[in-house]
């Protein structure tokens, strides 16, 4: 091998150095920041809570600026605050805080850098959750996951991970924004009715619904 050769090999070889530590080396790193880490595992609760520590809760969808809410007081009773201050039907609002203490998250994403493609950043919904002692709790819902099995969530402020939250569950929660969980009043006869059926019964000369008794014939 001649010395202009290995002139030109050293070269090259530097050359190669240089790409590799100046070029491809940063390149692989950040791809490897970018590329989210998905931990799967068993399903677990959103927040470590029962339905019975929930005293408040509030719905938003930040999108249209609608929010539904409502809380129990010392006596165990729901009441609905938002939109408009009502009684609320106890079942439903016990069903309620029963659904998002059951919220379960299926996967969680860490070493995600990029947290906007998510749509954590910019949510579409916040669940927010007051519990007895006085502790507070907030989701905020991002986008949907490509599956449809889930939804991107950051708890609680923490931008470290991004939790796939259950579709269904936080669809139900959601279903609430559209029809708060109010009293369905009852129907009861109005006087109107009432004074009907008495003129009804004036003109048949007995009760509604009774025949008249028979003429006799002579």
């Amino acid at each position: 091998m001649n010395r202009n050769t290995t002139i030109v090999l050293v070269v090259l070889f530097a050359a190669l150095l240089i790409y590799l530590l100046a070029v491809q080396l940063p390149k692989d790193r950040a791809a490897a920041e970018a590329t989210p880490t998905v931990s799967a595992s068993a399903s677990t609760p959103l927040w470590a809570v029962t339905a019975d520590q929930i005293t408040g809760v509030r719905l938003v969808n930040l999108a249209l600026q609608q929010s539904v809410a409502f809380s129990k007081d010392a006596q165990g009773i729901w009441s609905v605050t938002e939109p408009e201050a009502q009684p609320a039907d106890q079942a439903q609002a016990s069903n309620a805080a029963a659904q998002i203490a059951g919220l379960s998250v299926g996967n969680t994403i860490t070493t995600a850098t990029d947290l906007a493609s998510f749509g954590v950043l910019s949510p579409t919904y916040s669940v927010e959750v007051k519990l007895a002692d006085g502790a507070q709790h907030t989701a905020l819902i991002g986008s949907k996951a490509p599956t449809g099995r889930g939804y991107y969530t950051l708890r609680d402020g923490a931008q470290g991970e991004v939790l796939v939250v259950n579709a269904s569950g936080v669809d139900t929660v959601l279903a609430l924004l559209a029809s708060p969980p109010y009293v369905v009043p009852t129907a009861t006869p109005t006087q109107g009715g009432a004074d009907f059926l008495a003129t009804l019964s004036a003109i048949g000369g007995g009760a509604v619904g009774t025949p008249p008794a028979p003429t006799a014939t002579p």
